[in-house]
């Protein structure tokens, strides 16, 4: 799979039907200024067009522009935290896009649970801690909006399996066990 590298608010105009994957990149400009409107669009037109929503699916990376150089990880810094948050209040259809990759995963679960907090120990690793509930409520609301997607695509049953299975898998591993998380 090739993933071509589109800035969020630029259109979707040069997605053409051989490219079976995309790098979506937030702009730094948008995240400072905590901005969403043209992100939103863009996204809003992906899942709005059933062609790309099903050319696209489980194949979206993303990246937030403007903070390579910070030390710590994109669940850590608020202003993309926030960003994330604003988007996925605009565009809750990350279950149905987002490419099976455990870190990818982990990064937008962990900027969009609200009660996340890091601790450390000396000579450790950070440890991350989060409200199950909330986890399971977030899983939930993305199943909910992926089968809400998928009841306008009119997506046959085994698409609708493969699509969520694909996706539970790799959040399973971002997480390391068992979600409870709901069924399509």
């Amino acid at each position: 799979m090739s993933f071509e590298p589109h800035i969020l608010g630029s259109g979707l105009h040069h997605i053409t039907p051989e490219i079976d994957g995309i790098l979506l990149v937030f702009p730094s400009a948008d995240i400072r200024a905590g901005t969403i409107g043209s992100a939103a669009d863009d996204l809003m037109a992906l899942s709005d067009s059933s062609t790309l929503s099903r050319q696209l699916t489980n194949s979206i990376m993303f990246a937030f522009d403007g903070f390579n150089h910070d030390p710590r990880e994109v669940h850590d810094i608020p202003e993309c935290r926030t960003y994330l948050q604003a988007l996925h209040s605009t565009w809750p259809y990350w279950m149905h896009f987002i490419a099976p990759i455990p870190d990818l995963w982990a990064t937008i679960l962990l900027c969009l649970l609200i009660s996340k907090t890091t601790s450390t120990l000396p000579n450790s690793p950070p440890l991350i801690s989060f409200d199950p509930k909330e986890l399971r409520a977030l899983i939930s609301q993305m199943t909910h909006a992926m089968n809400t997607l998928h009841d306008q695509l009119d997506l046959p049953a085994d698409a609708r399996r493969l699509t969520f299975d694909t996706s539970m898998a790799a959040i399973n591993i971002a997480l390391g066990g068992d979600t409870n998380a709901p069924t399509p």
